[in-house]
């Protein structure tokens, strides 16, 4: 008999973790910021599951306010470490620098990327055990979805899917009624990229690390907005 995957979200302050179980283990999609482990850990055990039926933290970037509990969290389920290569290095470094502001009224936060930023990104740095290139199964970890990369927001931005839900990180905000395009963005072209190679898996409902979960025709409008702009 197959697995129901149930999709938990964890609310962080302004940005979600989620907890995906499947039978009577979970995979946890990103931390939260530094100091949200214990938050997590209830949550993990209000589903019914031991702290060691973790199996996998997979991190869709290593920005501080996604990778930052990763190193407790770790220590406490023993679950192991899922990272994209291009920031496996922010991950043991315990930083990942913020990207550019895509929004005009944004752009006098780029100064403060120096400064403010630096200090407040750090973290306690991790060890990834699990290195993904471009894509990866979770089938032989006994989850049914997989891994995919979806660089734009950062270098190493990656999404996880499970049947046709997306879990996308920064790929995409839901904080904005009419725009899920990140207010943030180390290359904007290439997030349209990652948004075309999600819209070609058929995924119709999308988890972002901000904000609600939305539509296919949400995004749909979106990309053809941002199309015309960027293209």
């Amino acid at each position: 008999m197959t697995n129901t995957v149930q999709i938990i979200p964890i609310e962080l302050g302004n940005v979600h973790a989620y907890l995906v179980t499947e039978g009577e283990q979970a995979v946890l999609i990103d931390t939260g910021k530094k100091g949200n482990a214990n938050i997590i850990a209830d949550i993990i055990q209000q589903q019914g599951l031991a702290l060691n039926m973790l199996k996998l933290i997979i991190l869709t970037h290593t920005h501080y306010d996604h990778a930052g509990s990763a190193h407790e969290i770790q220590k406490l389920t023993g679950a192991q470490i899922v990272v994209q290569e291009n920031e496996a290095i922010c991950l043991k470094n315990g930083f990942c620098n913020f990207p550019t502001p895509t929004i005009s009224l944004l752009k006098p936060l780029a100064l403060l990327e120096k400064s403010f930023l630096k200090k407040m990104g750090r973290y306690d740095p991790a060890q990834p055990e699990i290195i993904v290139k471009d894509e990866l199964d979770l089938k032989p970890f006994g989850f049914s979805g997989r891994i995919i990369a979806t660089p734009g927001h950062s270098t190493g931005s990656q999404s996880v899917i499970f049947d046709k839900s997306a879990i996308v990180g920064d790929t995409m905000f839901g904080i904005f009624p009419t725009t899920v395009f990140p207010p943030f963005a180390d290359d904007a072209r290439m997030i349209l990229r990652s948004w075309e190679k999600l819209l070609a898996l058929e995924c119709t409902q999308f988890f972002p690390g901000h904000g609600l979960p939305f539509s296919r025709n949400k995004l749909l409008r979106n990309y053809h907005r941002h199309s015309k702009i960027l293209k």
